[in-house]
Order: C-alpha cells, then sequence, then structure tokens
C-alpha cells in the first residue's frame, strides 16, 4: 500500500471539492493525512469508499479523499512516480491526464525551451516537460486544480512549471510574451458529456485560437481524442499540421496534431513497448520471408493510421477483409505493428457449419478474435462453448457465409 502524504502545516491552502459538480471551493483547513494513513492500513478499498466512514474520519476534508482513494488504483499503473511522491488526485482531471510513459516520451518528440500550456488540467504532460527541463507556464480556469497543481508540483519537486489563474482566451488576448511551443490538451467533456471525436465541441476552440494567435508560437502541439477522425483534421480544419499517433500496450492513446508552417500532412506512428519505442511512417520495411503462411492482424495504430491498408502491396499480402483487418501471406513483419499466427487451417460456411469442424478438430480452448463479422467475439464463445484461452488461435470475419482461421502462434 502507497504512503499518504502527511501535512503538519495548519495553514497550508488545499483543496475541497464537494460532490455536486457544479459546486467546488478552496478551503483552509488541516487535513491530517496521517489519520489518512491509518485508515488506508486498517480497511480496504471499498469500505474506505463509503460516505459514512470518510465523513466521520474526515470531517469536511472527506470529499477530496474520496476523489483520491477513488484514483489511485489506476495512478499506481498510470502515474507511478505521482504516487511514490505522495501526490493528490481529483477524478475528472486524472481520467484525461497523459500518462507517465506516454508524457515522458512526448517530451523527447519535442525538445523546447519553454512552452505555454494553454488547458493545464492535472498537469501530467506539463510536469514532464518541465521535469525534462522546459520552462512551462501553464493555464487553468479551475481553482481547486490549480491549487492541486502547485501541491503536486511540490511534491515532485518541479521547479520549472508555474501555474496560472485565467482563461487560455485572456491570456493571449493580453499576452507579449513569445513561445517556442503552444501544447494543448481541450477538455472534451465542456458539458460532462465525452464528445469523442467532434473537435469543433471541444472547450477551449484550440483550432480558432491557434489561427488568431498564431504569432505566440511557431508550434503549437495540440493533444485530440484517439477516435478522431485524422483524416477530418488533415483535410477540413485548415491548418498546416503533421499528426503522431501514439500507441501504448495495443491501444492508441492520443493523437498530437503538430501545427507549423512547414508541416505537409506527414503521420506518424509511434509504438511503445516497456522501455522502447518503434516509429513508423509507412514506408516499405525490409521484411523476412516465412516458409510457412501467416495469418497477420495489424494492430490498432496501424488501423489508426490507415497504414495498415497499404500491407497487401507492399508485402504481397492478401487482405481477407474489405477493411484491411486480416491478410495471409509469407511476410514477417515487425510485432509492433502486427500480430503474426501461423495459419494451420481456414474454415469457410455458416456459423454452424464452422462450429462442427472445430468440433472434429478437438478444439476446447481458444483464445477468439472477430473483426467485421455479424457476430462478436464474446458472442461466438458464448454459442461456440469454448473455454478461454490455450495455444489456439481463432479469428472469424463474414456478415452471412463466414471465415475462421484457425491460427498458432509462431
Amino acid at each position: 500500500m502507497a504512503k499518504m502524504v502527511v501535512i503538519t502545516n495548519a495553514n497550508i491552502i488545499f483543496v475541497y471539492f464537494m460532490i455536486h459538480v457544479s459546486y467546488c471551493k478552496i478551503n483552509e483547513y488541516h487535513a491530517s493525512f496521517r489519520l489518512l494513513q491509518q485508515f488506508l492500513l486498517t480497511n480496504n478499498r471499498l469500505k474506505a469508499q463509503n460516505v459514512f466512514e470518510l465523513q466521520t474520519q474526515f470531517g469536511e476534508s472527506w470529499p477530496i479523499i474520496s476523489e483520491h482513494l477513488n484514483c489511485l488504483k489506476k495512478a499506481e499503473k498510470k502515474l507511478p512516480t505521482w504516487v511514490k511522491k505522495q501526490c493528490i488526485f481529483a477524478n475528472t482531471p486524472f481520467e484525461q491526464a497523459t500518462s507517465e510513459v506516454v508524457a515522458q516520451f512526448k517530451t523527447s518528440l519535442f525538445p523546447v525551451k519553454n512552452m505555454l500550456s494553454i488547458t493545464g488540467g492535472l498537469g501530467s504532460d506539463d510536469i514532464a516537460f518541465a521535469q525534462s527541463g522546459t520552462d512551462v507556464i501553464s493555464l487553468d480556469t479551475d481553482p481547486c486544480l490549480n491549487t492541486l497543481f502547485d501541491y503536486n508540483c511540490k511534491q515532485l519537486e518541479i521547479a520549472h512549471a508555474k501555474r496560472i489563474h485565467t482563461s487560455a482566451e485572456d491570456y493571449l488576448f493580453h499576452s507579449k510574451n513569445n513561445f517556442e511551443m503552444v501544447y494543448a490538451d481541450p477538455d472534451r467533456r465542456p458539458d460532462g458529456e465525452k464528445l469523442g471525436g467532434n473537435v469543433s465541441a471541444y472547450s477551449p476552440d484550440v483550432f480558432g485560437l491557434l489561427r488568431t494567435y498564431s504569432h505566440i508560437a511557431p508550434r503549437w502541439l495540440i493533444k485530440l481524442s484517439p477516435i478522431t477522425d485524422i483524416h477530418w483534421l488533415l483535410q477540413e480544419t485548415g491548418v498546416p499540421m503533421d499528426l503522431h499517433i501514439i500507441e501504448e500496450a495495443n491501444e492508441v492513446k492520443e493523437v498530437l496534431c503538430d501545427c507549423h508552417e512547414l508541416a505537409t500532412g506527414k503521420i506518424w506512428l509511434h509504438v511503445l513497448q516497456a522501455d522502447k519505442s518503434f516509429t513508423y511512417n509507412g514506408a516499405i520495411l525490409e521484411a523476412l520471408k516465412s516458409d510457412k503462411i501467416l495469418f497477420t492482424e495489424p494492430r490498432s495504430g496501424m488501423i489508426k493510421t490507415g497504414f495498415h491498408s497499404g500491407l497487401a502491396g507492399q508485402y504481397a499480402m492478401q487482405a481477407q477483409t474489405v477493411g484491411n483487418t486480416y491478410f495471409t501471406g509469407y511476410a514477417v513483419l515487425p510485432t509492433p505493428l502486427c500480430r503474426q499466427f501461423e495459419l494451420n487451417q481456414e474454415i469457410r460456411g455458416s456459423f454452424n457449419h464452422i462450429l462442427s469442424e472445430i468440433k472434429k478438430l478437438g478444439i476446447v480452448q481458444a483464445n477468439i478474435s472477430a473483426r467485421e463479422c455479424s457476430l462478436g467475439a464474446e458472442e461466438i464463445r458464448k454459442k461456440s462453448k469454448l473455454k478461454d484461452g490455450g495455444d489456439v488461435y481463432l479469428f472469424f470475419t463474414g456478415k452471412n457465409d463466414k471465415t475462421c482461421f484457425v491460427c498458432s502462434k509462431i
């Protein structure tokens, strides 16, 4: 169990988050985190979320304790150094915050001496840049978050970041400063409802600000939702940009718009694996050739960038789905781009026919995936009554007549 913060100064200005989203205030009080530490040692997490227990133990400070506990388990994976340094978390900004791994990698892509962050939030990106040596001015209109940011900066011993309580619009309008880069991670839930790829409804309107205040910095780096339509970005925003897609643990984490005058619409895929990274720009890579036919499934980053559509032509592979999500062929591709298996058999026909053939093969346990199929993977598992896991991999596709690719690890 991670140790909690011990605060001995009764005059520390801290944050008081109320249950109701619309009501939040900063309150001066002495919050004894020794009590929190004892509480965690003697109570499991489920009990720790009991409102009556928290009110009894912590009095008026219980809301921030409750939010912190809600985030703590995920924070141990997402922001482990923050947990180790006994930082405090709050629900909504934590959800949108960049993970440590991705934030640190981002600083290596864009090393700058100074930057303006116009959507501060919890500040994981701001702090990562500051840790890399960048002087950061960060903005946010939420006094609670600003207090929380200042507190966490002290815990992390950050010396290169300053948070200002103001809006992006006001600061940019009055600013006479110039920066190497403006960074923005706009709120994707300005009205409490997740907007996904609807960029025009984000808060603030970062592309509008970029058009008006492009003189503030030669580069604007804008972080958007993983589900943002990248082709819409390139074609409809009217802003010159290159795109960086960051994938971690086979999941696209963010779309980065690198906006600058010399941008030509290049797309880069960065795959983060453990302590390594792999960068791909869609160019043909030298591939080994297998003596056995392989089944290939592009990973999420390949599909997001659209690079998967070129696999058939580049590597003499056969696309097995309309959307180019399954391939067969002999090319051995880098593991950051695709999952590859030895193809043992193809079974085509009705779903019942396929199940019958699977039974004849003696398969009772399998890993099941489905793309461009009338049935989802879980539905297939229930109907087939196959146990999950094992050494067999079944890939389904097809709306009416279906195909099942029976595979094993290479």
